[in-house]
């Protein structure tokens, strides 16, 4: 798992992997050991195989009958009706390793053994994963196809060393669930809890239909409306700048004090944007993360330092588990002097596991001299608590 980094122009490019919604996997031949021996497999074959890999125990509520997994596509089927669920106990020990993982499983030097299940869903629904990676480095995610990565579709999550949710709305049909090791030859016993609910206000999700945005747990001090109230599920805020031209007062900072943006609640969100940038550094590529621009105008040279992940009194919003919306992973980039066309002085992406979801980002700064802070989320996956969401900023200048 990354620690939170600060990369400067120069520095290769770099993605987080505490949450990614941007295609997990592509299948391509590959080689584990297993089962005695080092064997080869090849994901051209479709015909499941339980062999090693099932569980007898698995249990449903509502008359949800379990399945077993499979090594490979497409899956044994299970079918979740709403409002059910279903806790599945498998283990990846004695799989082979077919399939790679966006955020966890991606090459040679990660290799791991993964196991599949076939879901489908009849309705369209909240829908929620919680893997339980008994006692090694696991990953899992949802495929829209089974063997084949469909960027922008697919979800993965990878949290070091253990316990992974993802949470989304889903349409109705039919949906592959991946679980995989998060690190070279991880495997072991899992539990897999899965949950197609009724979507409503408040469970966390932007459900298509109605909501703009949805914070779980009622928040006076979030930008979304509170489940149960008349403007329940709405950005509340006044949207900032969300390009360059849109920008109308510099925001000044001085070393007397620092400067809130806002000044008071309601947070601003980044679901109120749209894509028009992206850092060269920490973006996640194609990810088409919603973003607002910012000027800030030093009164003294100096350096300048933003922090998001905070409020108002300096506590950080969340620490793991958390789920809270303002949990998502911010990703802060500065340019200067031209907002379109300026080159990035510096970048950095927040951690959750590492530093509580708190970025700070400093620069150097000229007095007089006009910076440009963009602000996103890891990716556009705006249904799930974990992509966008509600942000404070802080600037100081020493």
């Amino acid at each position: 798992m990354p620690t939170k980094r600060v990369f400067s122009k120069l520095n290769l490019a770099a993605v987080p992997l505490l949450l990614v919604a941007v295609g997990c996997g592509d299948s391509s031949p590959t080689t584990s050991s297993g089962g005695g021996g080092s064997t080869s497999a090849s994901t051209s074959s479709k015909v499941a195989s339980s062999v090693a890999v099932g569980s007898t125990t698995s249990t449903g509520t509502g008359g949800v009958p379990p399945v077993d997994a499979t090594d490979k596509c497409p899956g044994n089927v299970l079918t979740l009706g709403l409002d059910k669920t279903v806790t599945l106990e498998g283990t990846t020990v004695g799989a082979m390793d077919d399939y790679k993982e966006f955020c966890a499983d991606i090459d040679a030097t990660t290799s791991a053994p993964d196991v599949v299940y076939q879901v489908v869903l009849p309705n369209t629904c909240t829908f929620a994963v919680n893997f339980d990676d008994q006692g090694f480095n696991g990953a899992v995610a949802i495929r829209t196809v089974c063997d084949t990565r469909n960027t922008g579709a697919d979800t993965c999550v990878n949290l070091a060393p253990d316990g992974e949710t993802i949470k989304k709305e889903l349409a109705a049909g039919t949906y592959f669930i991946v679980v995989d090791g998060g690190a070279k030859d991880a495997a072991g016993a899992f539990a897999l809890t899965l949950s197609c609910t009724t979507p409503v206000c408040g469970d966390g999700v932007v459900n298509s239909a109605e909501e703009q945005c949805d914070p779980g747990p009622a928040n006076p001090n979030d930008s979304c409306g509170d489940p149960g109230q008349a403007n329940g599920c709405k950005i509340l805020s006044a949207p900032f700048a969300d390009t360059c031209a849109d920008i109308t007062t510099p925001i000044p900072v001085t070393t007397a004090t620092p400067v809130f943006v806002p000044t008071a609640p309601p947070l601003e969100s980044s679901l109120s944007g749209n894509d028009d940038y992206e850092s060269p550094t920490c973006s996640n590529p194609g990810a088409g993360a919603p973003d607002q621009v910012y000027e800030f105008i030093p009164a003294t040279s100096g350096t300048l330092t933003v922090t998001t992940g905070q409020n108002y009194n300096g506590q950080a919003f969340c620490s793991p588990p958390n789920q809270q919306p303002e949990c998502f992973t911010h990703v802060l980039w500065f340019k200067s002097g031209d907002c379109e066309n300026g080159a990035e002085i510096s970048c950095v992406f927040s951690d959750l596991v590492q530093n509580n979801n708190v970025a700070t980002l400093a620069i150097q700064v000229v007095a007089g001299t006009p910076y440009f802070l963009f602000v996103e989320g890891n990716s556009s996956d705006a249904q799930t608590v974990g992509e966008n969401g509600p942000y404070l900023l802080k600037a100081t200048l020493q």
